[in-house]
């Protein structure tokens, strides 16, 4: 009987002793695991998936691989882009052929500080949402697009000059505490939807 109890309690201790062994590692692989699915996740991202818009997609595709830009029959959209890839960008525009109509996806640009586009027949700007956390912007430029609202630009602090020319703005109460803006233009809209930022920052306006 006590050989008995003996063998228990070896096997017991064996057991335990197990779990103290293999326990942590499986822990820290099931830790791993989830991290290492993302990563693949994020690198399989293709340009068309992080940006909607085609144009935003090819202007972003330029940016990072210039020497397509003679051979557009070889801009890739379906290709694998990473974060770090987007982060490297520091300025972006459109062209008269590929207006950007869909901001969605340019807050992924997190280095950004030249954003220029204008809107024709082929297509204009109207939310200005994916901008609000564009914190890095200095020098931001939608011409002739179908912006309205200004809200979104609200928080970036960092604006140095405005062009939203040709567009349909009703308010510029949202400026107020830009106070780094020292250009804003704003052609084709009334003086007076401008005049309350006039002495709360440097601005010059056309009217």
């Amino acid at each position: 009987m006590s050989k008995k109890r003996t063998w228990i309690q070896k096997a017991s201790y064996g057991m335990c002793l197990g779990t103290l062994l293999f326990s942590p590692a499986e822990s820290w692989l099931e830790d791993q695991h989830p991290i290492e699915a993302v990563t693949q996740a994020e690198i399989e991202l293709s340009f068309q998936e992080r940006f909607p818009d085609p144009h935003l997609a090819h202007a972003v595709y330029l940016e990072l691989y210039p020497e397509k830009t003679l051979f557009p029959e070889r801009v890739n959209l379906e290709a694998p882009v990473s974060a770090e890839q987007l982060a490297t960008i520091t300025t972006l525009a459109d062209t008269p052929e590929r207006p950007i109509t869909d901001l969605t996806g340019i807050q992924q640009l997190s280095h950004l500080k030249n954003l220029h586009a204008e809107g024709n027949e082929g297509g204009r700007i109207q939310q200005l949402a994916p901008l609000a956390s564009m914190k890095n912007l200095e020098h931001l430029t939608l011409r002739n697009e179908f912006i309205q609202d200004l809200a979104p630009l609200a928080k970036l602090t960092q604006l140095q000059s405005l062009d939203l020319s040709m567009n349909q703005i009703t308010s510029v109460q949202a400026l107020q505490g830009l106070t780094q803006l020292q250009t804003l233009r704003l052609t084709r809209e009334p003086s007076d939807r401008f005049s309350a930022i006039r002495g709360a920052t440097s601005c010059t306006g056309k009217g």
